[in-house]
């Protein structure tokens, strides 16, 4: 056991949300070179704690290293299992996102598609990318500066949404959301269902 995993998994977990905060607070006009380094041993030990299993085959390891949530989906299956997945998303899809929706009184945008300039339906996209990305950063295999630039334009992005009023114009961008909420609820949901 690492030093880091010595101290109480809440102490960590708090230290993990703090930094996701302190993203969320940075003023847009600074640039990514100012947001702190995410701890990749804080966040792997972690997501151990969870029951994340980092012993891979090299191949699963290359497909978190991918872009897209279905390129990353072998990697994450592998380090997660494919039923803990298949929860988590449907957790996203059915108990998150509605949960949202009936709060705010407004519709969770779904996924911008440039080359049909239409939205594609999938409103989870944003969410599944939280959990592949900081899966792929605890694995190795995607940067801290990839990591902070992807975490700040999604979460910068979720907290716009969070605070738009009903009737207001959502923009699409590059990237989808997650809101600032998430990553704690994503942690207390990986948390419950450790053992699936």
């Amino acid at each position: 056991m690492t030093e880091i995993n010595e101290r109480p998994f809440e102490e960590r977990q708090a230290q993990l949300l703090d930094w996701f905060i302190r993203v969320g607070e940075m003023n847009p006009e600074d640039g990514d070179e100012k947001i702190p380094n995410p701890d990749q041993q804080l966040i792997k030990g972690i997501l151990v704690d969870l029951g994340a299993n980092f012993e891979i085959s090299e191949e699963a390891k290359t497909s978190l290293a991918k872009y897209t949530n279905l390129g990353k989906r072998p990697g994450l299956d592998a380090v997660w299992g494919k039923e803990k997945i298949d929860g988590f998303k449907e957790w996203v899809k059915t108990d998150f996102i509605p949960q949202f929706e009936i709060r705010t009184g407004r519709e969770f945008p779904s996924l911008y598609d440039r080359k049909t300039d239409t939205y594609d339906g999938v409103k989870h996209s944003g969410s599944m990318q939280f959990l592949g990305e900081i899966t792929a950063l605890a694995a190795d295999k995607m940067t801290s500066d990839d990591y902070k630039k992807l975490t700040r334009s999604r979460l910068s992005k979720g907290i716009k949404l969070e605070n738009m009023k009903p009737g207001d114009p959502y923009e699409p961008s590059r990237h989808s959301c997650f809101l600032p909420s998430f990553p704690q609820a994503a942690l207390n949901y990986l948390k419950a269902h450790k053992s699936v």
